[in-house]
């Protein structure tokens, strides 16, 4: 065997090997090819982060009173109704009890209640709300909680993967995964055009819960979804990180 026919053999073995994913180096004992299960899994970041978001059931004055949604828009994402209960999603960024969430799930709230992960229940009380950003800071009376980390705008890329948690359909904390599809977009409703675009599946439930990068970093909080005529599901959108510092850093200024 000539070297030109050797340096062809070794460049198909190598080509082999990657488009297997690594299953020819990772057979079993009795030498079969792609028998192991596959690696590559989010459950390690999910299992990180999930203690970071919580579950949140908003009791408004009145069922009767307007609500500035538009449900044929997805804008904001329609929170779920159950008689005078709205359900959404917080994430903690402070370990002693500072939640974010979005304002359109507060807003004229009798009561906010939270759920963390581990089933310890409290009452919140709102800090802070901005309307323009569609944010809110909330409190709840404990410490010792596990905060996420905030990212910074470097964070995130066209083309990221991101990871969405929310409490869909009030079902309770649930994951999605998609990319980030565009940076600096704006959408009818807000009052700002730097919200970031995914492609993940964000449901009623949603809004509040954290955009994550696969590092672990908060990158945004979903707020909105646009929808289709035909049913389809359309994109998300979500608040940027450096908005959340700002409102975050607005409560402490006040001594919250």
């Amino acid at each position: 065997m000539d070297a030109k026919t050797k340096c062809l053999n070794l460049v198909v073995a190598i080509v082999a090997i990657v488009l297997l994913g690594g299953d020819v180096a990772q057979g079993n004992k009795n030498g079969a090819v792609g028998s192991d299960p596959p690696t590559h899994t989010l459950a390690p970041l999910a299992k990180r982060v999930l203690p970071s978001v919580v579950s949140i059931v908003a009791k408004k004055l009145s069922s009767d009173e307007p609500v500035l949604v538009d449900p044929a828009s997805g804008f904001p994402d329609m929170p779920m109704w159950r008689g005078e209960d709205v359900y959404g999603a917080g994430t903690i960024v402070e370990p002693d009890g500072l939640v974010v969430t979005c304002d359109h799930v507060v807003e004229g709230a009798k009561t906010v209640m939270m759920t963390l992960s581990d089933g310890r229940r409290f009452e919140a009380s709102i800090l802070t709300e901005d309307k323009e950003s569609d944010l809110a800071v909330l409190r709840i009376a404990t410490t010792g909680l596990t905060a996420i980390a905030v990212g910074d705008a470097e964070d995130v890329e066209p083309g990221d993967f991101v990871l969405a948690i929310g409490n869909p359909l009030a079902l309770g904390p649930s994951l999605s995964f998609g990319i980030v599809s565009a940076l600096h977009r704006a959408y009818a409703g807000l009052n700002h055009a730097d919200l970031i675009q995914t492609d993940v599946l964000l449901s009623p439930g949603n809004s509040g819960g954290p955009l994550l990068n696969l590092n672990g970093k908060l990158i945004g909080i979903n707020t909105a979804r646009s929808s289709q005529p035909d049913g389809d599901r359309g994109f998300g959108f979500a608040v940027p990180a450096h908005l959340v510092r700002s409102i975050v850093a607005k409560s402490s200024k006040l001594g919250y």
